[in-house]
């Protein structure tokens, strides 16, 4: 399969899966009565609209307005920037389309799953208390939560390494698809298997504090979704507990920079601390990891298996890495 046919398979499944979970929240928001004219959705859904819409332009301009005598080169750029800029939309519509998704869900999902997710760290003694606390006395929380927030920071840095360094979107497509199938299959676990989370299992004597505002801010909006006193998506909290999408976006985040030498081992480093603290301060449980990491792998699978093509080679690999070249330059339009 030419590499021109594997983007346009990856574009349609990330485009296809957010665009679906997007119409299903909005469904279950009107059946559930939120309101979801608010301001964080209407900017969030104009910054989408606005970067997909300059996309589509360039591509338009580029198949029906550049002359014949056109350089290739330019055609390059035409089609380079609107691909760069439909994956710069995705930014924006993923964390809308998972957020009205998941807030839409509360109201019907199961009962809560707190009890089983809990138990292998109750089994082992490191529950979350425990942990936590340690942490805290060792003067570690803060650290690790500058580590933890790295992901979305490492989002602009994959952008701009593969957009404006290396000039390849096919990197950037394959993670974008991984991150939209296991956001959507995730949903489903969600439904199956909600939970509150630590702070409120546990109870708050166990820690000895209120809980922190993040954390406070979820249990407000869970709580009130599933006693439908929850009325409009004024600000949106990751509901999600299981998989741990830091741990899937920690392992794709490593793995999209796995044929690029000088920069792979850092980024192994700086996920996996990801992956460590996730336990401690992203208010999950200890079964929440390895959930992230075996969800993350079959995703992976997937992915390559949507592309019908082996990895590629490391001699095919550096042809498609050159600058305004490689997949933007083979087997024609990308």
């Amino acid at each position: 399969m030419s590499l021109s046919d594997r983007l346009w398979r990856l574009r349609l499944v990330v485009f296809g899966s957010l665009g679906a979970v997007g119409a299903f929240g909005i469904c279950l928001a009107q059946i559930n009565g939120l309101g979801l004219n608010t301001p964080i959705v209407r900017t969030t859904f104009y910054c989408f609209l606005g970067t997909l819409s300059l996309s589509i332009l360039l591509w338009l301009i580029h198949t029906y307005a550049l002359r014949e005598s056109a350089s290739e080169r330019t055609h390059l750029r035409y089609r380079f920037a609107a691909d760069f800029l439909a994956l710069a939309s995705i930014r924006h519509l993923f964390p809308l389309a998972m957020t009205v998704a998941s807030y839409g869900l509360v109201p019907h999902s199961l009962a809560l799953a707190d009890e089983w997710l809990s138990w292998p760290e109750r089994m082992l003694g490191i529950t979350h208390p425990v942990v936590y606390h340690t942490c805290e006395a060792w003067g570690l929380l803060l650290p690790m939560e500058f580590v933890y927030d790295s992901v979305w920071v490492q989002v602009v840095l994959i952008l701009g390494w593969f957009g404006l360094v290396r000039r390849n979107v096919l990197p950037l497509w394959e993670v974008a698809a991984a991150v939209s199938i296991s956001a959507t299959l995730g949903l489903v676990v969600f439904w199956l298997a909600p939970a509150i989370g630590p702070w409120a299992y546990y109870g708050q004597t166990a820690y000895g504090s209120p809980p922190p505002s993040a954390e406070a801010a979820f249990l407000a909006d869970f709580s009130a979704l599933r006693e439908g006193r929850f009325t409009a998506l004024l600000a949106g909290q990751g509901l999600v507990t299981i998989p741990s999408f830091h741990v899937v976006f920690a392992v794709l985040f490593a793995w999209v920079f796995r044929h690029e030498r000088s920069i792979y081992p850092a980024a192994i480093v700086l996920n996996l601390a990801v992956i460590a603290v996730t336990f401690p301060v992203g208010w999950h449980y200890l079964a929440d990891l390895p959930a992230g990491m075996i969800w993350v792998a079959v995703t992976i699978a997937v992915v390559r298996r949507i592309q019908g093509a082996p990895e590629q080679s490391a001699a095919d690999q550096e042809s498609t890495l050159s600058p305004l070249q490689g997949v933007l330059g083979e087997g024609g339009s990308s």
